[in-house]
């Protein structure tokens, strides 16, 4: 009895193929586009991620970076992942446009399922209007997205000239004027964003990547206004990224939408709890080299900080009365309420703001961030100018308010004689840092 040959079964299809046809994006034709500047430390290690968590499924994301020497070693059309310490991976493909690319370049790219994110490393921003005008030919939404810094006036008077782009995100703690002139009137929102990034190596030739060093997602906030109208995500939820084999697990991160006529209070909240603290640390820190006669470079803020732990106990106990009284002008400042009349919820908010404000110090003693990178020597003039808004406003608030608070403010309040003697203490510190960093110049920075 002969039998007869089987027929080949047929070959399994890979899940991974199946993935592919699942997320394939449709052909570019008016597909919404998150287009983002500034693949810096706080780019890469805060502001990726959040782009691709609350956009990714649904918006192509184009980063864009100027090709600085950090960068011009990445080739062309490579698929280069960014990471971080905090488990993110986010793969970009790079196009390297150093004379210029044309619009037709580009759109092909679109199409492609790698195309769902690119890398654009330009000369100068000038560089992407061909990307605007092929955008708005197609006639699709284009959030722009910044994280310069001091380059946002430049991407601000370049938007002016462009059309078809809908709105800005602006994840910068202190935005530049040039936002606020007619053309962006309704049309920028700021994001305040709060993360520890440091050490961050642009390219490595060995294993091609971009790599940032940033605390955990537990201690990262983002707040921004309802009018931003960005798509929120709740914790635990688990993303289909557009990417084949790659999924967001959305997990620690604390993000807030606020009404606009809140913003001016979050503002308050982030300057008084997180900016402040960190100036006046780095201060601190650089009094302390003052008086031993130390080099400020190359210095790690974990073990200053120790060091004052242990050598002067007065300068963090008078640091801890400052944050309270921060975290009090905070509390009482908060719209929707009558503190003066709701001892209780003044309570709830001061400990909430405090807690805050110690956690933002803390968190220094769990990264491995240097002091210059906190407070660059160069950058001290800037930061002493800001002796108004981090000293003398907040004493002038406890003034103006000290009768009421010291009939409501009960639990935490520090002693009358230790305030008073805050004002001297915050004005040496900053004038001792101050000095010895100007007159030593970069011999010792």
């Amino acid at each position: 009895m002969s039998s007869r040959p089987s027929s080949p079964r047929p070959r399994p299809v890979s899940s991974v193929a199946i993935e592919r046809r699942k997320r394939s994006p449709p052909p570019f034709s008016g597909s919404p586009v998150v287009l983002h500047f500034g693949c810096g430390q706080l780019g890469t290690g805060a502001v990726l991620p959040f782009l691709i968590r609350h956009y990714g499924a649904t918006h192509r994301i184009i980063a864009v970076q100027r090709r600085s020497k950090h960068w011009e070693q990445v080739p062309d059309g490579i698929v280069l992942p960014f990471r971080t310490t905090a488990g993110d991976f986010m793969p970009f493909r790079s196009v390297v446009a150093a004379g210029g690319f044309k619009w037709e370049n580009i759109s092909g790219l679109l199409d492609e399922i790698w195309g769902r994110r690119l890398l654009l490393l330009v000369p100068a921003i000038s560089g992407c209007e061909p990307l605007f005008a092929g955008f708005a030919k197609h006639g699709c939404e284009v959030i722009v997205s910044c994280s310069l810094g001091e380059g946002q006036h430049a991407l601000a008077e370049f938007l002016r000239a462009c059309r078809g782009w809908s709105k800005v995100l602006l994840f910068e703690n202190s935005a530049a004027g040039s936002w606020k002139c007619s053309d962006f009137k309704g049309r920028y929102h700021q994001v305040l964003v709060d993360r520890i990034c440091w050490d961050m190596l642009h390219y490595e030739i060995s294993r091609p990547q971009v790599f940032c060093h940033c605390e955990s997602s537990k201690n990262i906030r983002f707040h921004w206004p309802d009018a931003a109208q960005i798509p929120c995500v709740h914790p635990g939820t688990e993303l289909a990224s557009p990417i084949v084999g790659e999924r967001v697990i959305f997990t620690d991160a604390d993000e807030q939408v606020f009404e606009d006529r809140e913003s001016s209070w979050f503002h308050l909240r982030k300057r008084a709890l997180v900016n402040a603290p960190h100036a006046i640390t780095a201060l601190l820190c650089y009094r302390l080299l003052a008086t031993r006669k130390m080099v400020a470079k190359n210095q790690f803020l974990a073990p200053i900080q120790e060091m004052i732990g242990g050598e002067h106990a007065e300068w963090n106990r008078a640091m801890d009365h400052y944050l309270r009284l921060r975290a009090i002008q905070v509390a009482w400042r908060k719209p929707g309420y009558k503190p003066e009349k709701e001892p209780e919820k003044l309570h709830a908010e001061y400990l909430e703001a405090y807690t805050i404000a110690r956690e933002t110090r803390r968190r220094f003693f769990q990264t491995n961030d240097q002091l210059d990178r906190l407070m660059k020597p160069e950058n001290l003039r800037k930061e002493l100018s800001k002796f108004s808004e981090h000293i003398l406003r907040p004493l002038e608030f406890y003034e103006k308010h000290r009768a009421k608070l010291i009939r409501t403010w009960r639990w935490g309040r520090p002693p009358e004689a230790d305030i008073r003697e805050l004002r001297d203490f915050l004005t040496e510190t900053f004038l001792e840092a101050g000095d010895w960093l100007m007159a030593s110049g970069p011999a010792r920075a």
